[in-house]
């Protein structure tokens, strides 16, 4: 599997939704889909706290 971890993580949760959705697994599929959908905003909300963590280093 190649890709960055977080890229990993994304496809992992893809591929659990289409397995999920195939299997009629409907709370399980909303809830990967769910995952996919959001992972633009979750990591750029760990980039924002990476770069808060790293800023208050640097005043320490």
């Amino acid at each position: 599997m190649k890709g960055s971890v977080p890229d990993r993580i994304k496809a992992l949760a893809y591929r659990l939704f289409t397995i999920a959705d195939k299997k009629k697994w409907n709370d399980e599929a909303f809830a990967y889909n769910s995952l996919v959908v959001a992972w633009p905003e979750i990591q750029d909300k760990a980039a924002q706290i990476a770069d808060e963590q790293t800023e208050l280093s640097l005043f320490e």
